[in-house]
């Protein structure tokens, strides 16, 4: 279970939290027993340290005194003065985040990728919570499968008279009663229910949402509470057996040793799968088949393997993989916009499908009508594609979604002034073009340009005085700046025009 926080450098600050929060423990014994006072400066040292490294480690304010009680002997109020330093940095802590954070909370997005229960009935969430809450439990007994995404949905949605809500909603009513009836008492097993609870409350979703169904290295810290249980747990069982005391150390041993056999082949065999990210999507979406993201995000690598590869075949193969992973992403969840983005890309890696990939991108456009990165990323695949009539039929397509774009506007009118030379044609999408941005060079140009070859002359110059007043001295505008003054009858002012365009080419 632990192979994710190592592997994954981002469960770093789990590491770090239950290391101080362990070293704070350590030193609070070591204060109760030397009562040097300079231990509680060296404790609270740490706990600060652990609320630095992640939140979760506020825990320890519960477990800490606890396993004080649980453990020594002391009066407790010297485990109130041990606790004393923990309390005074997490005050500090808190006015610290509010300093950096201040003490506005953001709600979830209303999306299903950062709000896995947003789709879900009060009591789908609860049942839902409690499936994961004992998938928790069975992965610490059996971790098999394992996987780095839980993400809707991979994660079902459970209704509340589910056996895989009610079993584990009975199992943690169990912890609570023993807990209550045998903390009193000192009672190992009590304390690890305990500490088990206290810490895998913070990530649960029943104190607040953490944006995610759950996740294996959610587990780090609750799981020192089951190799406790696991580590007193199997000679307690072997004492149990009617054997002589030989016979039951050698029953611990061979007990211990297929126990940490088994769990030892799961995690070298799963440290395999984290070798690189390739390795770790690709491998765990065949776990997490029902995921969303798991889905995407295979996709996206085996994309961009392909786009690396110079095997033609290979390059098709891994194309047609992603293809399907993506288009698997947005059945389960339709809005899943980095999904579709990925799928026009690799649409366009594998067969150049402009049909399609027009056909995806309205898909996005539909949830998100003026997202720029959608014409962006058509614009410049239509930049590489030299088929004007298809383009014009493309890019009508996609005016009919928003025909207010400029830049749509602007390419209709220069593949029908360019590629067509039918001025006619081009003249509503450029006059368009130029009342969505006036300031455009470019298509000031096209559009004087584009009533030149109607021979209106005076709205050709009009334009062309506007682009020559957003960029002056262009040789190229100058030219055409000429030809029309000419056609106006005003001879001075085409020379002027021509010795602006002969001294711009002269400084080009």
């Amino acid at each position: 279970m632990h192979t994710e926080v190592v592997a994954n450098i981002k469960s770093r600050d789990e590491l770090l939290a239950l290391l101080f929060c362990l070293i704070t423990l350590y030193i609070s014994l070591k204060f109760l027993e030397k009562r040097k006072k300079h231990l509680l400066l060296v404790s609270g040292a740490g706990f600060f340290l652990a609320l630095l490294s992640k939140e979760n480690a506020a825990t320890f304010l519960l477990i800490q005194p606890v396993t004080l009680f649980i453990f020594t002997r002391n009066k407790t109020s010297d485990n109130l003065i041990a606790l004393l330093p923990l309390v005074v940095s997490s005050l500090l802590f808190l006015l610290l985040r509010q300093a950096v954070v201040g003490t506005t909370t953001t709600p979830l997005a209303n999306d299903l990728m950062n709000n896995p229960f947003v789709a879900m009935s009060v009591p789908q969430k609860y049942a839902t919570i409690l499936y994961t809450l004992g998938l928790y439990v069975k992965l610490l007994l059996f971790p098999h499968p394992l996987t780095c995404d839980y993400y809707p949905y991979h994660i079902p949605v459970i209704n509340p008279g589910d056996l895989r809500a009610l079993i584990p909603l009975a199992a943690y009513l169990a912890m609570v009663v023993y807990i209550l009836m045998k903390i009193r008492h000192k009672n190992l097993v009590a304390y690890c229910f305990l500490f088990f609870l206290v810490t895998i409350s913070i990530v649960s979703n029943i104190l607040f949402p953490i944006g995610a169904f759950m996740n294996e290295r959610f587990l780090f810290i609750p799981s020192l509470a089951f190799c406790i249980l696991l580590g007193s747990g199997l000679p307690a069982l072997a004492n149990r057996i009617p054997v002589n005391t030989g016979g039951k150390k050698i029953l611990v041993a061979v007990l211990m040793a297929v126990t940490l056999s088994l769990y030892a082949y799961k995690t070298i065999s799963r440290n395999a799968d984290w070798y690189d990210s390739y390795t770790l999507f690709t491998t765990d979406v065949k776990v997490s088949s029902n995921s969303a993201k798991g889905n995407e995000i295979a996709g996206e690598y085996l994309m961009d393997k392909a786009k690396a590869t110079g095997d033609k075949t290979l390059k098709d193969s891994l194309l047609r993989q992603s293809i399907a992973y993506q288009r698997k992403a947005v059945s389960i969840y339709p809005k899943q916009i980095i999904a579709l983005f990925n799928l026009a890309s690799a649409y366009y890696e594998y067969n150049r499908n402009y049909d399609t990939i027009l056909a995806v991108y309205k898909t996005i456009l539909a949830y998100l009508p003026n997202n720029p990165q959608v014409y962006g990323s058509f614009n410049s695949f239509m930049n590489k594609y030299d088929n004007t009539d298809h383009k014009i039929a493309l890019y009508r397509e996609l005016q009919q979604v928003n025909a207010d774009r400029w830049d749509i506007n602007i390419n209709l009118g220069l593949l029908y002034l360019n590629g067509k030379l039918d001025a006619a044609s081009a003249l509503p999408y450029l006059a368009r073009a130029a009342k969505l941005n006036p300031v455009d060079f470019d298509t000031q140009k096209s559009l004087g340009i584009a009533y030149g070859f109607l021979q209106q002359w005076k709205e050709a110059a009009l334009n062309l005085e506007k682009a020559e007043s957003i960029s002056p001295g262009e040789a190229d505008l100058n030219r055409h700046l000429a030809i029309v003054y000419q056609n106006l009858g005003e001879p001075v002012k085409a020379r002027e025009a021509l010795a602006r365009a002969d001294k711009g080419k002269t400084q080009k």
